[in-house]
């Protein structure tokens, strides 16, 4: 779908999937844009941040739901009983960064997940163009924003500490 705004100083909301598999997180080289991002896209109107996290995933990389687990990153929020809401997933992360040349900018929702699989199976139409990166191979990699190698260095360092305790 399009971007719901395209105005200079209007804001998209998205969200991202920093996936990590045994001590890797994945980035795919963007479809349009010179830069490698993990997978991630616009929050349409009809779509909670959790739903679009879970289809951008599965367009992207061609991973399913089944094989993802979403790690909770905030447990020291308070849990409310709740009659006709619901709870939505804390991201790990919020930025706002501008979007090419039109002046419009994301609102980003970081989410971290372990993947049970590194098979990865982009759609069509999608970038075929991805790898798995380990900590240390995202330290020499500099086709991706600064921001993208730091969140994938703390959710490799995340995951890798959970497994350790």
């Amino acid at each position: 779908m399009a971007h719901i705004h395209t105005r200079k100083g209007e804001f998209d909301f998205t969200v991202s999937g920093i996936l990590v598999h045994e001590g890797r997180t994945l980035l795919l080289k963007h479809k349009f844009l010179p830069l490698w991002t993990p997978p991630a896209g616009h929050i349409e109107l009809d779509e909670t941040p959790e739903v679009a996290l879970y289809r951008e995933i599965k367009e992207e990389a061609g991973i399913d739901r089944k094989d993802l687990t979403l790690l909770s990153t905030n447990n020291d929020m308070p849990q409310f009983d709740r009659q006709r809401s619901s709870a939505v997933p804390t991201p790990f992360d919020i930025e706002s960064h501008p979007i090419g040349d039109d002046g419009h900018q994301h609102i980003d929702l970081g989410y971290i997940l372990e993947s049970a699989t590194d098979s990865v199976r982009p759609a069509d139409g999608e970038s075929q163009e991805f790898k798995w990166f380990t900590h240390d191979e995202l330290d020499l990699f500099t086709n991706a924003p600064i921001s993208i190698i730091k969140r994938g260095q703390y959710a490799i360092q995340l995951i890798n500490g959970r497994k350790e305790q």
